[in-house]
């Protein structure tokens, strides 16, 4: 499941100010706990400022997709 920036930033604030177990915001938000976990770390490193300097939505031209996969296969 995706799940947006702010709503990121709300469960990484639960774990880290409320100590809410990773188990348990991975229930509550149905979401993966290896993510929620890597979530943190991000967090640890770069405080909010790695969940609000994103651009959301990006999208990819399919012929951008192809020249990357292009770049990886003739490696």
């Amino acid at each position: 499941m995706k799940i947006i920036i702010d709503k990121k930033l709300e469960i990484v604030k639960k774990h880290v100010d409320e100590v809410i177990s990773l188990e348990e915001l991975s229930q509550l938000y149905s979401y993966d706990k290896s993510r929620i976990k890597y979530s943190c770390v991000l967090y640890d490193c770069h405080i909010e400022s790695i969940f609000k300097n994103r651009e959301d939505n990006q999208e990819y031209t399919r012929e951008l997709k192809l020249q990357a996969i292009k770049r990886v296969i003739d490696i």
